[in-house]
């Protein structure tokens, strides 16, 4: 074995590992939009459109928002 084995098999696992964690950093800002989308989608339907047009009552706007503060006191 000789050092420029040594060498490449260091920069196969290094990138593997970068490979690694940018697929996890992926994952995880994917699900956290995954999360936050239907919040902001009814919130932003409730309080921004025009009140002839609104399907959404407050209660109805308020169950995202509770399943929101659910999900962050559980994590």
């Amino acid at each position: 074995m000789n050092v420029d084995s040594i060498r490449s098999n260091a920069a196969v696992s290094g990138s593997s590992a970068e490979i690694r964690i940018a697929k996890t950093a992926f994952c995880v800002i994917l699900m956290f939009l995954f999360s936050w989308v239907p919040y902001i989608t009814v919130a932003f339907v409730a309080g921004f459109s025009q009140p002839s047009l609104r399907r959404i009552t407050p209660v109805v706007s308020m169950i995202p928002a509770m399943m929101t503060l659910k999900a962050s006191a559980c994590f």
